[in-house]
């Protein structure tokens, strides 16, 4: 919802390399008109990037319109429940809790009767550990009595599960989403949808469910803290609604045993973090655990410059001038850490043939290192060409742009991790009744932790000795919400905790479910998820699972343990500190690394910095918003054509990734219609003119192949996809395919139905070759005749059979029928048909024209590619 300058920047450099072009575009960005700067900060940070908050009149829209909806739905006086049904299902809570020992507190009171009034949208508050479990169970009791069917959604797969708890049936908001958006709802004025854990759900999303809430005439009952996880797309959607239409808070805390901890949670809720975390500290629940420094000279260089910038940064945060950073107290720790990192940095470049291996495999780009040595006096971009220079003299450059891969970064908390495993054990070994849980920030902690963990179990023997390894697949989000798919190898044995990764309806478990390995083989895993759910799949066909033990923080949001163990990261904010410090009923211990905080003062500071998102209407009061949403302005939208014109005619950057750096921050959607204004032309440098003119002039098969890759490129995209360069360049191949399909079949005057065909067959060939040639491979391994070269052999005779599946696929569809689900195995038939009728034919031709066996097949194929009978 709303960004800095240096947001935008770091997205665009890493499609633009070229120092000047790079000026120009930012320059022309940040004059554009659809911009709107909401705060002036005037000052610059360490890096001398601009601290100015801008938004776009687009994200303003989107936010009024969530207000306004949510406002509509609020003033409607529908879905009532009688004072009896009220009354009945009050009373039935209370005797049950009774009977446990329990009494309903006013507040979880307040709500129930908050929830169940009048109204089509309502909205609670809670707090971390408030009962809202209870309440929720209550107001089903109570709406179901009163004749309603009630139905449960959630952002993750996780908070579903937990709102299950209260016997209300749940799934994902993105799968009710969908089947809204294909007209599978069956809901209706009769039933109640419960969204939970919403502070999580962005402002896209979130007006997208209250639309469907207005049209299917359902009652929307909604859930949330806003101070716990934000939503990792734009805009704090929960916040903006509960401000505008009124809500219930539950602020009585019922999960912590102990007073202090409860009233901890309550400035948690409060956005008081700092104070509760001290609370901790007091208490002595928090460890601050010395870091030594690494022997090797390449991990005390990367520890040094992590460190020193950690702390630069947090000087600059609190001086704002870099002219008083020398001033700050801990500019001297500052100094102790650039030392060394100077002095590593130095041993490195004057050894580079003893340490270029070891920078190899750790896919460290020297160039910063490199700058450390040059003339600070001249302009930046001529510094990073002296350090480029003084890398190739080096024998280094190679290595300038390299990016680590996941867990390839310094180790800065392996005391910690020591220390906190060491506390984990003893309460595992001195009350094994009780539930424990770790958490960490980062998978790459929470990985270690694991392993740590799994070692002790087996040494004490309740892990079984004999492990089992699979591969394990864990999908990561980019910049622009296109998911990339890593595989690593983890080892299970009988007795491991095990958290599923992705929602799997089949096995009825959710992305975060925590359950108890039982029985396990090379085949199957056998998990006891609670006492009445048992699960077994196959790791092979069910890949998305992981190592229990340790979890990642935002996976923790829901769950309740009795003790938690939480490593602390520099990297957290408030949000992700009340989630930790929040999960257990009797106990939490946080563990930091002294190498990321330096002081106790430090740790609470750091952890209790904001991560809230902001929306642009929190700068603005209601008569500006008004004011600023009667403009309108297209000149973003020109720049943009005009810009990824040039830049594709350049062969700098594509058209497609520069506007997803302006889809992703600036909110706008590239329009097809857009015609530019000619006068707006006169006034564009000279390469956009040039870039416009060459487009115009390109021949009617590459302006066609171009249309149908451009298309390719939006369906993948609304799937998601990860584009790799490998996919890339066989979008590339499957456009001109199709484009010259086209060209044949309809003189390269298509209808759009016939267009949208041929470009549905080539995304299914798309998709089914690599399919095809992992299918082929695995069953040459599984037979044992697998060469590497053979690789080849199988993507030659993948591409063979989704051409045919193709075809099969389009035949169908222009028929205007359902492709079948057969087409796989039809096309292998006539695949095998095609090499039986090829082979005989190569035996008529070697014996008719005494050919070679090899020329024979050659010239069979030949004439059978091109339907030649007479030969």
């Amino acid at each position: 919802a709303t960004f800095m300058w240096g947001d935008v920047q770091k997205i665009l450099g890493r499609y633009v390399d070229d120092a000047t072009l790079f000026q120009r575009l930012d320059a022309r960005l940040q004059n554009s008109k659809e911009l709107l700067l909401l705060k002036e900060e005037g000052t610059l940070n360490q890096d001398g990037v601009d601290r100015a908050i801008y938004t776009t009149h687009t994200m303003l829209k989107a936010e009024k319109k969530l207000v306004g909806i949510a406002e509509s739905l609020a003033s409607c006086a529908t879905h009532a429940v009688s004072s009896t049904s009220l009354e009945c299902g009050l009373e039935r809570l209370k005797t049950g809790l009774k009977q446990e020992g329990h009494v309903l507190s006013e507040g979880q009171e307040q709500a129930i009767r908050h929830l169940v009034d009048e109204g089509q949208l309502k909205c609670i508050v809670g707090y971390a550990g408030a009962g809202k479990t209870t309440a929720l169970e209550a107001c089903r009791d109570i709406w179901e009595d009163a004749g309603y069917r009630v139905y449960g959604l959630a952002p993750t797969g996780r908070a579903a599960q937990n709102l299950e708890g209260s016997g209300i049936d749940s799934q994902t908001l993105h799968k009710f989403l969908k089947a809204f958006e294909e007209g599978r709802c069956q809901y209706n004025q009769n039933s109640v949808l419960v969204l939970d854990e919403a502070g999580m759900v962005d402002v896209e999303r979130f007006d997208k469910f209250l639309g469907a809430v207005q049209k299917l005439g359902v009652k929307a009952v909604v859930v949330g803290d806003g101070a716990q996880l934000q939503p990792v797309e734009a805009g704090p959607a929960f916040r903006l609604v509960t401000e505008r239409v009124g809500v219930s808070r539950l602020e009585e805390i019922v999960r912590q045993k102990e007073e202090w901890q409860k009233e901890a949670t309550v400035l948690f809720g409060k956005q008081e973090s700092q104070e509760a975390i001290q609370a901790y500290q007091e208490k002595g629940h928090v460890y601050l655990v010395g870091e030594a420094l690494p022997s090797d000279i390449v991990s005390r260089y990367e520890m040094a410059a992590r460190t020193s910038g950690l702390i630069f940064r947090e000087i600059m945060g609190e001086v704002k001038e870099a002219s008083l950073a020398s001033k700050h107290e801990d500019y001297g720790l500052f100094l102790q850490w650039k030392d060394t990192q100077n002095a590593a940095g130095k041993e490195i470049l004057a050894n580079p043939e003893v340490y270029k291996p070891v920078l190899e495999s750790r896919n460290l780009d020297p160039l910063e290192m490199a700058r450390l040595f040059v003339n600070k006096k001249q302009d930046k971009a001529y510094q990073y060409t002296e350090a480029s220079d003084l890398l190739k003299s080096k024998d280094l450059h190679h290595l300038i742009g390299v990016e680590k891969t996941p867990g390839q970064r310094v180790e800065v908390r392996g005391a910690a991790k020591a220390a906190l495993i060491e506390d984990w054990k003893k309460a595992f070994q001195d009350s094994p009744e009780k539930s424990l849980l770790m958490m960490a920030y980062s998978n790459r902690d929470v990985r270690d932790l694991n392993t740590q963990a799994r070692s002790h179990l087996k040494e004490i023997g309740i892990l079984d000795k004999k492990d089992f390894a699979y591969t394990v697949h864990r999908e990561v989000e980019d910049d622009f919400g296109r998911k990339k798919t890593f595989k690593e190898e983890r080892a299970f044995s009988k007795g491991d905790k095990l958290v599923f990764t992705r929602n799997n309806y089949g096995l009825g478990v959710k992305n975060g479910t925590i359950g108890s390995i039982t029985n396990i083989s090379a085949q199957k895993i056998e998990v006891k998820v609670t006492e009445d759910q048992k699960v077994s799949f196959a790791p092979n066909l069910n890949p998305y699972f992981d190592q229990g033990w340790a979890i990642t923080i935002h996976k923790s949001q829901g769950t309740t343990v009795d003790r938690s163990y939480v490593l602390a990261s520099s990297s957290m904010t408030r949000n992700l500190s009340y989630v930790a410090m929040t999960r257990h009923r009797e106990d939490v211990q946080v563990f930091g690394s002294s190498s990321e905080f330096q002081s106790p003062e430090q740790f609470s500071q750091k952890l209790s910095k904001s991560g809230e998102k902001l929306g642009a209407a929190d700068y603005l009061d209601t008569e500006s918003l008004n004011k600023l949403m009667q403009k309108e302005d297209h000149l973003l939208t020109q720049i943009f054509n005009r810009v990824s014109n040039e830049l594709e005619a350049m062969g700098v950057v594509s058209k497609r990734a520069f506007w997803q750096v302006a889809d992703h921050f600036l909110g706008m959607q590239k329009n097809q219609e857009i015609r530019i204004n000619p006068k707006t032309l006169k006034a564009s440098l000279r390469e956009e003119t040039r870039a416009e003119e060459l487009f115009k002039e390109r021949q009617t098969f590459e302006s066609l192949a171009k249309g149908c890759e451009k298309m390719l490129y939006d369906y993948l995209k609304s799937e998601n996809r990860l584009l790799t360069q490998k996919l890339k360049s066989r979008i590339t191949i499957q456009s001109e395919r199709a484009a010259d399909l086209i060209l044949h079949q309809h003189q390269g005057k298509p209808t759009q139905e016939e267009t949208r065909l041929h470009l549905l067959r080539a995304k299914y060939e798309l998709d089914r070759i690599p399919e095809i040639r992992q299918e082929l491979i695995e069953e040459w391994k599984d037979e044992g005749d697998f060469k590497k070269k053979d690789a080849l052999l199988a993507h030659m005779i993948a591409e063979r059979q989704a051409s045919i599946e193709g075809r099969l696929y389009f035949e169908a569809k222009i028929a205007g029928k359902e492709p079948s689900s057969k087409i796989p195995q039809l096309a292998e038939k006539e695949l095998e048909k095609h090499g039986d009728q090829a082979k005989a034919l190569a035996q008529q031709l070697s014996k008719k024209h005494a050919l070679s066996e090899n020329a024979a097949a050659h010239c069979a194929k030949g004439l059978r590619r091109n339907k030649v009978n007479d030969f």
